[in-house]
């Protein structure tokens, strides 16, 4: 035994409540693309645009 003993203390895991957090989520409708996926999309082209334009002038 150590010193560490008293300070160190393990959680007791609780069983798992999946099935019930599937029964209560709503249905998730997929065919409707979320508002930020086209402010992502200009942003990674902007910043791959970025890396070319840099890339190539500072080589």
């Amino acid at each position: 035994m150590t010193r560490l003993v008293p300070i160190v203390k393990r959680r007791t895991r609780n069983p798992g409540s999946f099935p019930r957090a599937i029964a209560i989520a709503q249905p998730v409708d997929l065919e409707i693309a979320p508002a930020w996926l086209e402010d992502a999309r200009l942003f990674a082209m902007g910043w791959v645009a970025g890396l070319i334009v840099f890339g190539t002038f500072l080589a």
